[in-house]
């Protein structure tokens, strides 16, 4: 049931972005980048400008590049605020994953605290935070009980699909919609099919004619893009699929500055380093699958090899 439910799923999805693409897509692609070419990009705009957030670490790490070749000490740094102490577990799990010492770094209470919020505090969480949550205890190997976390975000989920930035802001936003896809993806189990058929659809809907997505600002935005992109990708759309190039192509044409980092939007003039992670995260997706979705399969295959 579940595979069919997939199927018809992607076959809508398809069917809405394709539709509204029409010529706009061919143009857009034209004379685009490869893939290949992307991820060389993204190489070596951080040789040049170091790694500054934890999606520059997970983008490295998922390029299957060597972390500790790149300057990374700054996004180590960052522990203020509840997303920051995320990042910093994933960031931190991602270099012990390579082998790198970082002993002078202790995450255990951060990892403790994350893991109690998703079991039990999620109530105060936004969907944004509980998605950050599950991504540390994915990269960092940890074992959650995540059950009343996922009835609690089934009943904030809207009558077309998406899912709110907060309880104070009541609309469909795709971020926060492509977070939950990500975290369906990770918990398939505790999430029935019309949760995940109704925000696949909803995510397909809000792709524009020129395949970006604007976020809850009602701004084209290149985090937005890049966010249910990865998303998707994590919910097996195929990674050098119609979909997949359009949108990477959108997101070079329309907000890939000469550096070679990415802006926010479409009327900025400089990169946003949160955004530009985002974004470099997304591209290195389209080569090597989504990131948490990887992870948890190798975590899975590590619990098998020491059991046999």
């Amino acid at each position: 049931m579940r595979k069919i439910s997939f199927f018809l799923v992607i076959v809508m999805l398809l069917t809405a972005i394709l539709s509204s693409c029409g010529e706009d897509t061919e143009e857009t692609e034209s004379g685009t980048a490869t893939t290949g070419d992307r991820l060389t990009d993204a190489a070596n705009f951080y040789a040049e400008n170091g790694l500054v957030t934890w999606q520059d670490i997970a983008a490295v790490y998922l390029m299957q590049k060597n972390i500790a070749d790149f300057q990374y000490n700054d996004v180590l740094q960052k522990n203020e605020s509840y997303e920051d102490k995320c990042g910093m577990v994933i960031a931190i799990s991602l270099l012990i994953k390579q082998k790198v010492d970082v002993s002078s770094y202790n995450i255990d209470g951060y990892v403790t605290m994350i893991k109690n919020n998703v079991e039990s505090n999620y109530e105060s969480m936004t969907i944004k935070q509980i998605a950050l949550s599950v991504y540390a205890l994915v990269a960092s190997d940890t074992d959650y009980d995540f059950e009343a976390a996922a009835e609690n975000i089934l009943s904030r989920q809207n009558k077309d699909g998406g899912f709110p930035a907060s309880k104070d802001i009541k609309i469909s936003d795709t971020e926060s919609s492509a977070y939950v896809l990500n975290v369906i993806m990770l918990n398939r189990e505790l999430f029935p099919d019309e949760c995940y058929n109704k925000v696949v659809t909803y995510l397909g809907t809000v792709i524009s004619v020129d395949n970006t997505i604007s976020d809850i600002n009602g701004k084209k935005s290149a985090r937005a893009t890049a966010l249910v992109l990865n998303a998707l990708i994590s919910a097996r759309l195929p990674l050098d699929g119609q979909v997949s190039t359009s949108m990477s192509a959108a997101m070079d044409l329309f907000f890939r500055l000469p550096n070679g980092g990415y802006k926010k939007y479409l009327d900025d003039k400089n990169i946003d380093r949160e955004t530009n992670g985002e974004v470099m995260l997304c591209l290195a997706a389209t080569g090597y699958g989504n990131l948490w979705t990887k992870l948890q399969s190798e975590n899975a295959k590590d619990v098998s090899d020491v059991s046999e």
